[in-house]
């Protein structure tokens, strides 16, 4: 899913951005109204967290700009303003969800889901059984073995696809950069290990395991 955060705060801004990141949205990022317009044109988000208190042009002006643009665009407001009018002008104008800071990140990211969800179909490849009793929930991310189940991130789960479809053989770290960001991608070497330590540390409660082939790539032992 693709996230415009308009948020006027660098610190948060920056917050935000690495958070999403982490979790597999693809997200740009704008600090004033008026950049604010020029990304919602050229970026096309699926969903924007939009600040109220904004220089140049506030958020309520923004918010009407994009529904006015777009009537399938998912808005989540997030702003320090709590009050019953504001809250009410907001979904007057057409956002689907009001944030109140300071917030709670893990809360922010389910109302994310929670709106991805409804704003399109679920994927329908649904299940897919195969190796070793292991299903893969693709709609929900999920990986589960003899009624354990664990829940991935996005990229986790492109991580663990890839090396699940070739479980056993060794999977360069070059395919998986590929596989997860497409070949115009530069990526950190040390992008990769991280990842695959959150992963290594979720599916070992499932039996598997994930070796590392010194300066190669990855194998998956299920």
């Amino acid at each position: 899913m693709k996230i415009l955060v308009v948020e006027d705060n660098q610190a948060l801004r920056q917050l935000l951005e690495l958070e999403l990141n982490h979790y597999g949205y693809n997200v740009a990022t704008a600090s004033t109204g008026v950049e604010a317009l020029k990304l919602f044109k050229v970026h096309k988000p699926e969903l924007v967290i939009l600040d109220i208190m904004l220089p140049q042009l506030d958020g309520f002006e923004l918010l009407s700009s994009f529904r006015e643009r777009s009537t399938n665009t998912g808005i989540i407001v997030l702003s320090v303003l709590n009050t019953k009018e504001k809250r009410l002008k907001a979904f007057e104008l057409g956002a689907d969800d009001y944030v109140t800071k300071p917030f709670d990140m893990e809360e922010l990211l389910a109302r994310i889901e929670a709106l991805g969800r409804r704003l399109g179909p679920l994927s329908t490849a649904g299940q897919v059984k195969n190796l070793e009793n292991i299903e893969l929930h693709e709609s929900l991310r999920e990986v589960e073995r003899e009624n354990r189940r664990v829940r991935l991130t996005k990229l986790e789960y492109d991580i663990f696809q890839l090396l699940y479809n070739h479980a056993g053989n060794v999977v360069k770290k070059d395919d998986l950069v590929v596989h997860i960001w497409g070949v115009a991608k530069k990526v950190s070497d040390s992008i990769i290990p991280v990842y695959i330590k959150y992963l290594r540390e979720k599916i070992e409660k499932l039996n598997m395991r994930i070796e590392t082939v010194r300066g190669i790539g990855y194998v998956l032992k299920i």
